[in-house]
């Protein structure tokens, strides 16, 4: 909280943005303690991508132990801190990745199901409903967007929440959509964003967060997901890795001290 910070604190934060920076201002209540015991390294692979999933699960869908989730981009930094969340709230969750080393490694952090959406050419929809006995997920995490569009109709239960964060396959959907195919399950499509939100809500997800996922850093519950890390002037290889889709979770960028 705001004055509770003193000179030498080690502290990990939620950005405006301007991250690729040796120093940064952010105002107090965006700060989280470093976990003890925890490197700058494995720190700063939690603010971003763990405030987003948290943002998703707890602020948007209101995730509780009864429900399934369907995580796409299993592997990814969001995929894997959404998976652990989900997990640690009790619910079923399901994850797309597009390779067997992907899928095995979103079975480490904790997926239940997991399928190869390369494999499967992208039509995962019936997958989902027979790992849930037919019913459907009760919540999406959707970053792919367009192209998936009507798989994860396919795959929502009824009274499903579908949170869309991003538009890795096209924002544009195809002719012949027929959104009934969400009137008739009474679906809940939000489309959600960070960075654009007021700091008093920002305030508000870094302190829930901080009270109720951070401590899972200690016990164990919870576990960073490290991908690499690379010097700050090898930035454009660590996107053009991060670009290829090589990477599993956070790719992070050190500074020189």
């Amino acid at each position: 909280p705001a004055g509770a910070w003193k000179v030498g604190d080690r502290v990990i934060a939620l950005l405006q943005g301007g991250g690729y920076a040796e120093q940064v201002a952010v105002p107090a209540p965006l700060c989280m303690p470093l976990p003890e015991g925890m490197s700058f390294v494995d720190g700063a692979c939690i603010p971003e991508a763990w405030l987003t999933a948290f943002q998703h699960l707890h602020f948007t869908a209101g995730v509780e132990a009864k429900d399934s989730v369907l995580v796409h981009a299993g592997a990814s930094g969001v995929g894997t801190a959404a998976i652990q969340l989900a997990k640690m709230a009790g619910a079923k969750v399901v994850a797309t990745a597009g390779s067997d080393e992907k899928c095995n490694f979103c079975t480490k952090y904790g997926a239940d199901v997991v399928l190869n959406y390369k494999t499967l050419g992208g039509k995962f929809g019936t997958e989902v409903r027979e790992a849930t006995e037919g019913k459907g997920v009760s919540i999406i995490l959707d970053c792919v967007g367009a192209s998936y569009f009507s798989e994860n109709a396919k795959a929502a239960a009824v009274d499903c929440r579908w949170i869309n964060y991003a538009f890795l396959g096209g924002s544009q959907l195809p002719d012949g959509t027929d959104l009934r195919w969400l009137f008739g399950k009474r679906v809940n499509l939000h489309f959600s964003t960070l960075r654009s939100r007021s700091l008093a809500y920002r305030e508000s997800l870094v302190s829930s967060f901080a009270s109720k996922a951070l401590p899972g850093f200690l016990d164990g519950r919870l576990r960073v997901v490290l991908d690499s890390k690379m010097p700050l002037d090898e930035v454009q290889k660590a996107h053009e890795r991060m670009e290829s889709n090589e990477n599993k979770g956070k790719i992070v960028l050190t500074v020189e001290e």
